[in-house]
């Protein structure tokens, strides 16, 4: 490989001062000081803050690529939210026609952690709590209650949930997922999608032994969904 380019050099050392980023950033970051990426930055340039703003923009579309390819399917995915709706109702019916007892808290019993916060007591019941009978928070939390708002947090989930990139995995899904949403990201930063650009940065990114050219970029641009489209 050629002398790293300033760009290169740059991410290199940010790889080197941080190496405890996480491996999804670090993933990329080397990727893009490969031989392979070096294109990269023939094209965009080695202005630093543009530099930082492709590489953030790189970095978004690969975890996002990440978390849509651990997405089940979507009839999969539909059940099982609606299996912990289900559940949880379940659950609440079962606690309330038990015999745990009902307006009754129990004080100081657990503490809310949150990092670099102090913790905070709470006060815990099953059920039928009333308001302003007791001490601490005033208003224990009720494990009823929670339940509740775990069927209404699932269910608006369900019923909102993130637009997939692709719906039938053929060939490379994942390599798909990638450009379709760094072409978005790129549309909306740069008032462009940079095919050219993306090529080469799927190929290094998936270190693909077949690279990636402007063709194939506009082969999986074909017949994306609205939400990843910029125009």
């Amino acid at each position: 490989m050629t002398q790293p380019s300033k760009a290169m050099q740059l991410l290199q050392q940010r790889l080197a001062e941080n190496p405890r980023l996480p491996a999804p950033t670090r993933h990329v970051l080397k990727a893009l000081t490969s031989e392979a990426g070096a294109p990269v930055w023939d094209f965009f340039g080695h202005d630093e803050p543009k530099l930082w703003r492709v590489v953030d923009r790189v970095r978004q579309a690969y975890e996002q690529t990440l978390a849509e390819m651990a997405r089940p399917s979507s009839s999969q995915e539909r059940e099982d939210i609606e299996s912990i709706i289900l559940q949880a109702k379940r659950l609440k019916t079962a606690i309330k026609s038990s015999s745990l007892p009902g307006r009754t808290a129990y004080l100081d019993r657990y503490e809310l952690r949150a990092e670099d916060l102090p913790d905070v007591p709470i006060d815990v019941g099953w059920h039928s709590l009333p308001a302003g009978s007791y001490f601490g928070i005033g208003y224990p939390l009720e494990i009823c209650e929670v339940l509740d708002w775990a069927a209404e947090l699932a269910q608006q989930h369900l019923d909102s949930r993130p637009a997939r990139a692709i719906t039938r995995k053929k060939d490379q899904p994942e390599v798909t997922v990638f450009v379709r949403r760094l072409a978005w990201h790129f549309g909306r930063e740069f008032n462009e999608e940079h095919r050219t650009a993306i090529a080469h940065i799927a190929t290094a990114v998936f270190d693909l032994s077949d690279p990636l050219d402007v063709k194939g970029v506009d082969g999986r641009l074909k017949d994306r969904k609205k939400p990843f489209a910029t125009t």
